[in-house]
Order: structure tokens, then C-alpha cells, then sequence
């Protein structure tokens, strides 16, 4: 939602977990087959 900055942090909490044990990688590769990493702040 549009201006929602609780839905935003909650979110961003959400990536970094997967990003932390290595899942957004993995999903990332399985779904367009290339290992993303999330940019640093």
C-alpha cells in the first residue's frame, strides 16, 4: 500500500532473512536463472 511504511519495513525485514540464509539467491536463480544479491543500504 501506498504509503504503508510499516508494510515497507516489514518487508525489508522479510528479504533480508531470506537474503541471510541464502534462499533469495536460490529463488532467484529458479525463477530467472540467475543468483540476485540484495544491494547494500
Amino acid at each position: 500500500r501506498k504509503g504503508d511504511q510499516a508494510l515497507v519495513e516489514k518487508l525489508n525485514q522479510g528479504f533480508e532473512k531470506l537474503d541471510e540464509d541464502g534462499r533469495y539467491a536460490e529463488i532467484s536463480e529458479k525463477w530467472f536463472g540467475t543468483a540476485w544479491e540484495i544491494p547494500d543500504k
